[in-house]
């Protein structure tokens, strides 16, 4: 493997980390801060799919900004 295939794959794992982190962080913290009802809710008692479907776009969004700022060519320019 090239040393830009290895800067990709590092990238996408990078940002979907960073996406799932952001919406952990959103459902645990940010969902009461909005809802004081819904205090201590799980990503289970959220949805796991529901969990995904926030965390999954949220990744593709750092994947944008850290392709462009790291140069690997993920997206065409």
């Amino acid at each position: 493997m090239s040393g830009k295939t290895i800067l990709r794959i590092f990238v996408w794992l990078i940002s979907m980390a960073l996406g799932f982190a952001l919406a952990a962080l959103m459902v645990v913290v940010g969902l009461p801060a909005i809802k004081p009802e819904s205090a201590g809710i799980t990503i289970a008692e959220f949805g796991t799919l529901y969990y995904l479907f926030v965390a999954v776009p949220l990744g593709l969004v750092f994947l944008v900004w850290i392709d462009l700022l790291a140069d690997t060519g993920i997206l065409p320019d």
